[in-house]
């Protein structure tokens, strides 16, 4: 992921891994309709790509469809093309509308149980300040939607909505079916335009036009059949140019797929591999590294980032990743049922499979884990002292008296 592509990726596609604190817009116009569209939770984007959805089906159904079946295509093809085209809009309305995974109190306790603590990434328990929920591994809060978002992927403009564990199936099956629909579109517009090539039958040869004789070359050719199938023409171009860039976030969305890794958790294993590759260095070079002054280089941390492990626990193989894609850890009523037992009983799980009671004090992290009611009540209690403190904070009365001068 940590390459021009991957940069690419993350450039169109979703938020920056460490999103910075909003800023609010200034400047003209222009500036604020780009901080709007960029920062703002808007369905712009979205219906953008509506606009372009609609501009692909409409001029394969008038400049493409009329001229099927051909010599190669058969009508049935052309109806699956079709069914095609529906699927892929199906498939955007759904991601758009679905829910991703967003945290609650209900929830939390159930993803909790099925995403442990792998000491890489993640390595201790965190409460959103905003959500004000304990955030499980492999869960990110989002900014721009507000809310956390359990094995959060990245926030998509395309779908004015995060990708997180509940719809990133229906994200990776609306890629497929696009990049399916954009290959036919392009397939069946090429075939129509080779039909017409053919039935032409002037390539070679001397021709009028334009009251003088032409020897028709393949430069000539090409622009006759434009001017005579130019809606096939332009949709041939415009579906593989759209179809190019969106099987490579099929490509990549799959990769992140089979070995179960989300778009944040690549770029952390890249930047521990980086560090790991500096701290190697750091230990031979003689001139304390002052080509890389934004580190710090003290022997402890050099250390630590010789020892820090970068593997992937979640990782269970490339079948078994790609199976908890589309049946999510979470969701899966073993689990649920589990977690019922667990949650009514007031106990839950630590990494070894043994049972934690509920009075226990061993605080979470580390592959340990707390009851939640537990964490709701340190909340709280959190929330009580915080409206205490600012109930004894002396009240100023923001209107002064004036006197008014003569």
């Amino acid at each position: 992921m940590n390459t021009p592509l991957g940069s690419l990726y993350r450039a169109l596609s979703c938020r920056t891994p460490k999103q910075q604190p909003k800023r609010k817009a200034s400047g003209n116009i222009f500036q604020k309709c780009m901080y709007y569209i960029q920062n703002e939770k808007n369905p712009i984007i979205m219906i953008f790509y509506i606009m372009i959805a609609i501009g692909l089906i409409l001029g394969w159904s008038f400049c493409v469809a009329p001229d099927l079946p051909t010599a190669s295509i058969s009508s049935l093809h052309k109806n699956i093309c079709a069914m095609i085209l529906f699927l892929s809009v199906v498939t955007f309305l759904y991601t758009c509308v679905s829910n991703p995974g967003w945290l609650t109190k209900d929830n939390v306790g159930a993803i909790f149980s099925v995403f442990p603590y792998d000491n890489v990434v993640y390595s201790q328990a965190k409460i959103c300040p905003v959500c004000q929920l304990p955030r499980p591994p492999r869960s990110k809060h989002c900014s721009t939607c507000g809310r956390c978002v359990s094995k959060m992927d990245h926030h998509c403009p395309w779908f004015n909505r995060c990708i997180g564990e509940y719809n990133f199936r229906w994200f990776i099956t609306f890629l497929f079916f696009n990049s399916l629909a954009c290959v036919d579109i392009s397939w069946t517009s090429f075939d129509v335009l080779k039909e017409t090539w053919r039935k032409m039958d002037v390539y070679g040869k001397t021709v009028k036009l334009g009251g003088e004789s032409v020897h028709v070359t393949r430069t000539i050719m090409i622009s006759l059949l434009v001017q005579n199938k130019m809606g096939a023409s332009v949709l041939f171009l415009y579906a593989a140019l759209i179809g190019l860039v969106v099987i490579v976030f099929l490509v990549m969305q799959l990769w992140t797929a089979f070995t179960n890794k989300t778009t944040n958790e690549a770029y952390r294993h890249d930047v521990l591999k980086h560090r790991r590759k500096i701290a190697d260095h750091t230990l031979v070079c003689p001139d304390l590294h002052r080509h890389h002054p934004y580190l710090t280089l003290d022997r402890k941390q050099v250390e630590t980032d010789l020892k820090a492990p970068i593997v992937n626990h979640y990782s269970h193989g490339p079948i078994t990743n790609f199976f908890e894609v589309f049946f999510p850890l979470s969701l899966r009523r073993s689990r649920l049922q589990k977690w019922e037992k667990m949650k009514k009983d007031g106990q839950v799980k630590n990494e070894k499979g043994v049972l934690i009671p509920k009075s226990d004090p061993a605080p979470l992290g580390r592959g340990r884990f707390q009851c939640i009611s537990d964490m709701q009540d340190k909340m709280e209690e959190a929330r009580r002292q915080k409206q205490y403190q600012k109930a004894q904070e002396p009240r100023s009365n923001p209107r002064k008296n004036t006197s008014r001068t003569k």
